[in-house]
């Protein structure tokens, strides 16, 4: 990302690898600090009144997108919130899971947005929703790949996704139709 970023000609884009429950408070605000030091070659607290700017909360907009399987979600829903001056957008699944992930699995507990809306509601945030559809095809391999650890075979998982009508033939092997719907939730200040 961080390449991607130079290779745009982006400055303003603090990029920190790790797991949001290890990045430390303020860390952002040291990034964007050491980008200015960069930047200029110096840093001038006073310039401009950067440093007021930079200083709480750090960032515009917060956002997590099928991430939210913390255990202690409520800490943090709670961090992501606080750390954005402008809003806070989660993209989580808004319809059941696919037939597909309860044949290769087995039935199983699954959360959906409305889980995430009463969490956040129990903690007095009043977030906006909306659904949207998502509707993609995946080369039937790479699906084959990504439940290989399940409790079925490939055949079988090919077998299936042919008995629904969802195996289709193109000219570069076969390929199968995903459909279901996500939710926004956000938050704007």
């Amino acid at each position: 990302m961080t390449g991607k970023a130079r290779e745009e000609g982006l400055t303003n884009i603090a990029i920190i690898e790790k797991e949001w429950k290890d990045a430390r408070p303020g860390e952002i605000n040291e990034l964007i600090e050491m980008n200015i030091n960069c930047r200029n070659g110096r840093f001038d607290h006073h310039e401009n009144g950067l440093l007021e700017k930079i200083s709480r909360p750090e960032v515009d907009y917060a956002l997590a997108a099928y991430s939210l399987f913390d255990e202690e979600i409520e800490g943090f829903l709670a961090r992501m919130i606080k750390i954005a001056r402008e809003g806070t957008f989660i993209v989580f699944r808004g319809s059941p899971p696919d037939s597909l992930s309860e044949f290769a699995y087995g039935p199983r507990p699954q959360a959906n947005y409305l889980c995430l809306y009463n969490i956040l509601k129990d903690m007095g945030h009043q977030f906006d929703v909306m659904l949207f559809p998502r509707d993609y095809h995946l080369p039937l391999e790479m699906v084959q790949k990504q439940y290989r650890f399940s409790n079925r075979k490939a055949e079988e998982i090919a077998d299936h996704l042919r008995s629904e009508g969802r195996l289709h033939e193109r000219e570069d092997g076969l390929w199968a139709s995903f459909s279901s719907k996500d939710a926004l939730l956000y938050l704007l200040r």
